[in-house]
């Protein structure tokens, strides 16, 4: 039997089309189109982007009206990453296909953040870290962030110069370790999925908030009722569908949330189900069924992403290691700051995880060198954000 066709549209399609190619035939829009997302698809389509990572609204409509014209059938869609600022993109991809997520409504409620936190002050299910417009007296401790954007790339400390400016807001930072957590929900009930802790690649890249991996030991870090009660909350309000995720840093057995993600997120890497996972979020979206059940054991797996510490380009012909993905076309440019490619490992434990990713990403950054592109540093470390490692 043939699998169904599911068109995927991202910043990096990626981490969804490759867990969604065990269970579908994806079709995919971004901006990358790397050599591993073409592998796995019907369809690759790269659009440009003459604005840093967003998402260009023309060409990608274009696409999507294109793959719709030859579609025998309404396609289904899911969206991943790069919709944060383009709620009106995704109201216009609608009219094309049948998106299975969350409407442009809930992007744009999730566009201001300070609002947002209003709406849960006092709730007992989960905590937000002071949140405000105007600029902090006393900066330290403080972060500056953009409006609807995801990544973490437009986040920084706050400096005395910062003043308020229309578009960015104020968070208080949070210390400790931080995490991602996956739910669906579906049939009216909200099951968490898994949790996975955030990493950090030392050296840092030059934007120390950046998405720079996960790994998933298959602990969760607070009760899975607490994280329920936080997700069931968020979809009482914000009307979230499918499969959507939060980060957070745990305190008092209570989520404190950072940010919302009301889609696939970038931690699906880190789930060895995660094409269930993808399965689990269109029965969701299409049927609101709840087609899910979390393993009750599952080995560790990680993904460190590592960001290019220069420009230059890729050497040709060029042999990736195994367990690389994202993986860059051989000859192509990379900006200094930009992700060149993420490792990924799956092992027994966290631990191994850890030195096996670390032992990775060092033994390329020399493979690199030997081939006169010096474009990672060679004394790589992958450590867990905010704490002692898992």
């Amino acid at each position: 039997m043939s699998r169904p066709p599911l068109l995927v549209v991202a910043t990096s399609a990626r981490a969804i089309a490759t867990a969604a190619c065990e269970r579908f035939t994806p079709l995919t829009i971004d901006l990358f189109a790397d050599r591993d997302t073409q592998a796995c698809t019907a369809r690759a389509i790269q659009v440009v982007s003459g604005d840093g990572y967003a998402l260009p609204h023309a060409p990608v409509l274009a696409a999507v009206e294109a793959l719709a014209r030859s579609s025998a059938s309404r396609l289904p869609a899911i969206f991943g990453s790069g919709f944060e600022a383009a709620p009106a993109l995704l109201a216009a991809i609608a009219r094309h296909v049948d998106l299975l997520c969350c409407g442009s409504e809930v992007l744009r409620r999730l566009g201001d953040v300070p609002a947002l936190t209003a709406c849960f002050a006092g709730d007992t299910a989960l905590r937000f870290p002071p949140t405000t417009r105007d600029a902090p007296a006393l900066p330290a401790g403080w972060l500056v962030k953009h409006d609807a954007r995801c990544g973490g790339l437009h986040v920084r400390d706050a400096r005395p110069v910062d003043a308020a400016a229309a578009g960015r807001y104020f968070q208080r930072r949070v210390d400790g370790p931080v995490w991602s957590a996956l739910f669906v929900v579906a049939g009216g009930r909200c099951v968490v999925c898994g949790a996975a802790r955030h990493l950090r690649t030392l050296p840092a890249p030059r934007a120390p908030y950046a998405w720079q991996g996960a790994l998933n030991t298959g602990d969760v870090p607070l009760a899975t009722q607490a994280l329920e009660r936080c997700g069931q909350r968020l979809v009482d309000v914000l009307g979230l569908r499918g499969v959507f995720g939060i980060d957070f840093v745990p305190r008092d057995g209570v989520p404190v949330v950072l940010d919302i993600n009301p889609r696939l997120t970038a931690s699906l890497d880190v789930y060895p189900d995660r094409g269930a996972l993808v399965a689990a979020h269109v029965a969701a979206c299409a049927r609101d069924t709840l087609l899910y059940s979390r393993p009750a054991a599952r080995s560790a797996r990680g993904v460190a992403v590592l960001y290019a510490c220069r420009s230059g380009n890729v050497p040709d012909a060029f042999e990736w290691p195994e367990g690389v993905a994202d993986v860059p076309h051989c000859g192509g440019a990379i900006a200094a700051g930009a992700p060149l490619v993420s490792v990924i490992v799956e092992d027994q434990s966290g631990d191994t995880v850890l030195a096996r990713l670390t032992e990775t990403s060092r033994a390329l950054a020399r493979r690199l060198a030997a081939r006169g592109a010096n474009l990672l540093p060679h004394d790589i470390t992958i450590k867990s954000v905010g704490g002692p490692d898992v």
